[in-house]
């Protein structure tokens, strides 16, 4: 470890990022070497897309490219061209910051942990928690205050004085109690709403922490849902088929996976990204590491060996 103080530490950024944000992370430390090349990287398709639109790499571009996963030490999300064959392509990652939260089942489903055990996972845990609280926000304002309505009248342009109601008071059910959840609750307690967490079963619930009122169990999910609309952003099939029920419920609200996407999503990402790196080259333990024992029997087991890999030190990179 001694005597590479002074080395460059290679940053790939994998998928769409404003080059503003780019300047930002170049800055964090001048050990860096920070490759951005937008022509290489799947266009985006709306603000802060970061799966992309198609793309086809000429010969020389992605022989290119292969040659900057080959040469990476850090990846700024993973690379949605090469799913299949990333570890086999970036033998040298050391550590990969995600873009989204539940990355979870996809490092999984991939074996990632398995066949890149030199590497650590982070999520972005955090960065979507505003949105999405706001998003809640909207649904439950939507069936509260009638816009389905308001809106059919103005369209018809018809004028007909009516009675809505308000939130206080209201049950608001929030599954999870993670950065998204707390966000959730909060805003609702702010509201005067009566709150139930639905947790696991040893959940430990904290008030000074989780502003909610009651925890439940998640068997007993069932038995409150009847007491709240619903706002359904993400399916089990996407896109939604146009034959699923829940187009024509009119106490759900469908959105196109896309509660959480904000247009400043990517500075909120570059924030969480540009503090790990300065934790990464300090030796300081990273934010929103993926637990990897809690992947079951497709993950990698940590022992005491493994877990210092949360701890990386900027000598050991390279």
């Amino acid at each position: 470890m001694t005597g590479m103080a002074d080395a460059t530490l290679k940053v790939l950024i994998a998928s769409f990022l404003e080059a503003d944000q780019v300047e930002r992370i170049r800055r964090v430390d001048p050990r860096l070497e920070v490759i951005h090349e937008p022509e290489l990287l799947r266009p985006p398709r709306y603000a802060a897309d970061h799966k992309g639109g198609p793309m086809e790499r000429t010969p020389e571009g992605e022989a290119r490219w292969r040659r900057h996963l080959a040469d990476a030490d850090i990846l700024f999300d993973f690379d949605q061209t090469h799913l299949e064959d990333l570890p086999e392509l970036a033998p040298k990652v050391r550590w990969i910051q995600a873009t989204s939260s539940g990355i979870a089942p996809f490092v999984q489903r991939m074996g990632y942990a398995r066949r890149m055990p030199g590497t650590v996972f982070t999520r972005a845990s955090g960065v979507h928690a505003q949105p999405l609280a706001e998003f809640c926000l909207m649904v439950m304002l939507l069936f509260r205050k009638g816009l389905h309505r308001i809106l059919r009248d103005q369209e018809r342009k018809h004028w007909e004085r009516n009675a809505g109601t308000d939130l206080e008071g209201r049950t608001l059910v929030v599954v999870g109690l993670g950065g998204v959840g707390r966000a959730v609750a909060r805003t609702a307690k702010a509201l005067g709403m009566h709150v139930i967490g639905v947790e696991r079963p040893d959940y430990v619930w904290d008030p000074n922490t989780t502003p909610v009122d009651e925890i439940r169990a998640a068997d007993e999910l069932q038995g409150v849902l009847d007491r709240a609309g619903a706002g359904l952003d993400v399916f089990a099939e996407e896109p939604l088929p146009p034959e699923s029920p829940f187009w024509e419920m009119p106490n759900v609200l469908v959105s196109p996976h896309s509660a959480s996407t904000s247009d400043r999503e990517n500075r909120r990402l570059t924030d969480l990204f540009c503090g790990n790196l300065r934790r990464f080259l300090a030796g300081e333990p990273l934010v929103n590491v993926l637990d990897l024992e809690e992947l079951g029997e497709g993950g990698r087991r940590l022992g005491e060996e493994g877990r210092r890999e949360v701890r990386p030190r900027y000598g050991d990179a390279g």
